[in-house]
């Protein structure tokens, strides 16, 4: 299994108030199966991309990634696994506009 994640909760506290931005997700990919992920703006998708490509943390749950939980490993073993595996195309990447290099 390429990842798995089960019961993940992501909140802010905004006004005393707890805002979830994902709420009891469950996803599972295997490894060479394709996904897409859809929904309108401000549903999550961009929260749920960011907790996958462990460039966010989450609050509650379990995120497996081949086996490994995610979850409880050491930010160095984390930072392993994403310049490993990870790679992102962000559709606002923010390049410097004066360079061409």
């Amino acid at each position: 299994m390429l990842l798995e994640l089960k019961k993940i909760y992501k909140w802010v506290n905004s006004g005393g108030n707890r805002v979830f931005l994902l709420k009891d997700v469950d996803l599972t990919v295997e490894e060479g199966e394709f996904i897409s992920i859809m929904g309108p703006s401000g549903s999550g998708k961009s929260t749920l991309l960011n907790v996958i490509g462990m460039l966010d943390d989450f609050n509650e749950g379990e995120y497996n990634f081949f086996n490994e939980p995610v979850h409880q490993l050491k930010e160095k073993h984390r930072a392993n696994l994403y310049k490993e595996y990870i790679g992102f195309v962000f559709q606002a990447y923010h390049l410097i506009d004066e360079l061409t290099v």
